[in-house]
């Protein structure tokens, strides 16, 4: 029972302490957990939240698919509200606002390597992934790159209405790169030692 006892009064001691840690940090310091409990929302405030969250990246896909030029992107040009327009939102599938912000942020670094070799915001051909893969895998890019790559390439495509013969997320090319992408850094990693989990990607070369 003492035991018992005494368990209970350090966990309410080291909770009293790390509390007390929390509040002497600086603000910039605090993780978003904390700052988030710290910031109580009511259900409305949070609905509200989240739905500004989603007309944001409702809007950030839409101007990716117009700067990429995409079959969409006409519609997008001649709707009376441009990329506020609800006739066009269905470039968007009804994901959540989390994914379509994830969907975008996953292309960007691709869109700006195009960009800097001047071809684009958006892949035309298999070749223009494929050296965009190469120039990551010289970099060490985390495993998850390649993945999450082909996944935003396949949202923009299909949101972008391109036509199913001309969509780069089927080639079998960029599949099979991407899988040995992976597994060659996973070899890599290995060879020196490393836990890739606790690792995060250079920064992308664009020269």
């Amino acid at each position: 029972r003492e035991r018992a006892l005494k368990r209970e009064r350090e966990e309410d001691e080291l909770t009293r302490l790390q509390a007390d840690a929390r509040l002497r940090r600086p603000r910039d310091w605090t993780g978003k957990t904390y700052r988030r409990e710290d910031k109580a929302f009511s259900p409305d405030e949070q609905k509200e939240a989240e739905s500004k969250e989603l007309a944001r990246w409702r809007k950030a896909v839409l101007q990716a698919i117009v700067e990429a030029d995409l079959p969409l992107a006409e519609d997008i040009r001649l709707a009376p509200l441009g990329v506020d327009d609800p006739s066009v939102r269905r470039a968007c599938a009804g994901h959540r606002w989390s994914t379509l912000k994830k969907r975008v942020l996953d292309l960007r670094p691709l869109a700006r390597f195009l960009k800097a070799q001047g071809h684009g915001s958006f892949p035309r051909h298999e070749q223009d992934v494929l050296a965009y893969f190469g120039v990551r895998q010289s970099g060490k890019a985390a495993r998850g790159v390649y993945a999450t790559t082909l996944a935003a390439l396949r949202f923009f495509e299909e949101g972008g209405e391109v036509p199913r013969d001309h969509r780069l997320c089927t080639s079998q090319a960029l599949a099979n790169a991407a899988l040995e992408a992976a597994a060659q850094r996973g070899r890599e990693a290995e060879a020196d030692g490393v836990l890739l989990e606790n690792r995060q990607a250079p920064p992308l070369p664009l020269s």
